[in-house]
């Protein structure tokens, strides 16, 4: 057999050029966030929920997987909208949850997921939220909270779940506008939301707040939100 020899320069071009070539790329891992939710006027109903990027690792998180009756099995799939990315402008998935009980919708906002994939590490991730519920009496919006999502989904099930709706505290502050003093209260979740909308469904005002002294009504007025 006779064997063809390349000439060494050859053989060099060939080497520099896998070398030079473009650098191989690999995907970053698949990383599905778990996470529990309670909703309701009374703490005890909790749906498990799975994100998961369906356009592959790296991708965004654009679909939540929903066990809405603890059985382990995910019945509902909700698939994300999408926003875009103000660093980057571009257009990143915008996973909400929402969920349906007592008559009320629940609605969960990541809306800053879309900006965290890359800096996701270790076991969990902290995003900020913003979360609402609608009924046909009221609608309420509150915003500026923070929610730990978690990569281990036995982690995700120790851990407290993601209360959406009472108890809730006063958050409250005051001023001096020249010889007037300017009171404001509000209200914040246990996920450190601030209530920024409420409003009535029957004839779409704000809620009306009285403040009172005894049997005296001193201010007799719609809340002002925002």
């Amino acid at each position: 057999m006779t064997r063809i020899a390349l000439p060494v320069c050859l053989l060099l071009a060939l080497t520099v050029a896998a070398v030079a070539g473009e650098p191989e790329t690999k995907p970053l891992p698949e990383q599905p966030l778990h996470f529990r939710l309670e909703v309701g006027v009374r703490p005890g109903h909790v749906v498990a929920g799975r994100l998961e990027e369906s356009k592959g690792p790296g991708k965004g998180y654009d679909l939540a997987l929903l066990d809405l009756d603890g059985d382990g099995v995910f019945e509902t799939k909700q698939a994300a909208g999408t926003q875009q990315d103000y660093a980057t402008k571009a257009m990143v998935p915008k996973p909400t949850i929402t969920v349906e009980h007592e008559g009320a919708r629940w609605v969960l906002d990541l809306y800053s997921l879309g900006r965290v994939r890359p800096a996701i590490g270790g076991d969990s991730v902290v995003t900020y939220v913003r979360w609402s519920v609608t009924t046909e009496a009221l609608y309420a919006w509150f915003i500026n909270g923070r929610v730990t999502l978690h990569t281990d989904a036995a982690k995700a099930k120790a851990a407290d779940p993601i209360r959406l709706g009472p108890p809730f505290k006063f958050d409250t502050g005051s001023s001096m506008r020249g010889p007037d003093a300017l009171v404001r209260v509000g209200l914040k979740d246990g996920l450190g939301c601030t209530m920024r909308l409420a409003r009535s469904g029957s004839d779409q005002r704000n809620i009306k707040v009285q403040l009172r002294a005894g049997e005296k009504t001193l201010v007799d007025t719609h809340a002002k939100y925002g």
